[in-house]
């Protein structure tokens, strides 16, 4: 899941590159952030398994607040970043399901 930086909006990128550096020197330092050890949850095509990434994300991972800074930017309608669910209806995920999550 790595966008190249033509797909990327102009105001997300330097946040993207940002956010790339950190996960890479992280998981360098050997602490790689959730979506980087184990991305399928992430984007996978099961609610559940997206909220359950969700919440390991807030937990765990040290890049919450950019990760979530670049996927307001972005725009992103697809996956979890900064430990939120960014599925969309249109994509497959039920108002009522993604408003319960929000809760």
């Amino acid at each position: 899941m790595t966008p190249t930086s033509h797909l990327i909006q102009p105001d997300a990128l330097v946040l993207w590159r940002t956010l790339s550096d950190f996960a890479r020197e992280l998981g360098e330092a050997g602490l790689p952030v959730p979506c980087r050890r184990d991305p399928d949850p992430f984007v996978s095509e099961e609610d559940e398994e997206r909220d359950a990434a969700a919440g390991y994300c807030l937990a765990a991972c040290p890049l919450v607040q950019l990760c979530g800074a670049y996927a307001d930017a972005q725009g992103e309608t697809w996956g979890v970043y900064g430990g939120r669910d960014r599925t969309t209806q249109a994509q497959g995920r039920s108002s009522s399901r993604r408003e319960q999550v929000a809760a």
